[in-house]
């Protein structure tokens, strides 16, 4: 293992949260989507934090998730 110096930190990837909100704000009660599981971890703390009530199944290896409030 080597320590290395003056390596620049990344900007953090903030793309796909944004696009959560106006996602959510676009479903109706009774709509579903079809997530990846990371997308779907994203998709949840955006509407726990917009305080729209969402439920989720298991399909495969992936997430459907319905907003309900």
């Amino acid at each position: 293992m080597k320590i290395e110096k003056n390596i620049p930190i990344p900007e953090k990837n903030t793309g796909p949260k944004e696009l959560y909100p106006p996602l959510l704000k676009q479903m109706q009660i009774g709509d579903s989507i079809l997530l990846t599981t990371s997308q779907y971890a994203g998709l949840n703390l955006a509407a726990r934090k917009m305080g729209i009530k969402i439920t989720s199944r298991a399909v495969d290896n992936k997430r459907r998730v319905w907003r309900i409030g």
